[in-house]
């Protein structure tokens, strides 16, 4: 992931707060250890990627779940969490391999399955899915909330938020159940 919750794409690990810049004077940040990524790769320079890797993956769903007062306790959680990363990871390409649309399919899984997971929305930041831009938020008069992506990278202005919840509906059928009826309407909202 990149931005607030960005992390080391191979290991997981957090990145310094410390910047280090480049010869171009690009900003990056080396992966720390900590007890949930012991041994990261403290050579590469990172801001986080769009796609990162499951051990990744993982080790910010464990770091994320370790931080929340209010999460359910590890075991079960944690395995079932496991393993659908690692089928995820194994069914999704292009724009369904992102870790956003991975990320919020799981917790459509975890959600599925019976576990308490409205938490872990907080720890990844939506993205255009089309460039991958900051959105930009609006709420309609009838309370209904949409997110426009902040670059206009489309000339026809679309709701993001719908876009997102039919990538993950797609996601969620080609790995976990291709029979299902799930639509972008019954995927909670992001």
């Amino acid at each position: 992931m990149k931005g607030n919750h960005a992390f080391c794409p191979k290991t997981g690990a957090s990145l310094s707060n410390t910047t280090h810049y480049d010869e171009r004077g690009r900003g990056f940040h080396t992966p720390v250890p900590d007890r949930f990524a012991e041994e990261p790769d403290t050579g590469d320079l990172t801001l986080g990627a769009r796609c990162s890797s499951t051990t990744a993956l993982l080790t910010h769903f464990r770091r994320c779940h370790d931080r929340e007062k209010d999460a359910t306790p590890g075991g079960d959680l944690q395995s079932r969490a496991a393993l659908a990363l690692r089928r995820l990871k194994r069914a999704s390409d292009g724009v369904n391999a992102w870790d956003m649309v991975v990320w919020l399919t799981l917790v459509e899984r975890l959600d599925r399955c019976g576990h308490e997971v409205g938490w872990m929305r907080g720890h990844v930041e939506l993205r255009c899915p089309d460039c991958y831009g900051h959105l930009q938020y609006r709420t309609l008069a009838g309370g209904t909330p949409i997110a426009r992506c902040g670059t206009h990278c489309t000339e026809a202005p679309r709701d993001r938020l719908h876009q997102i919840r039919t990538l993950v509906a797609d996601l969620y059928r080609r790995t976990f159940d291709p029979d299902t009826d799930l639509s972008a309407d019954d995927v909670a909202h992001p």
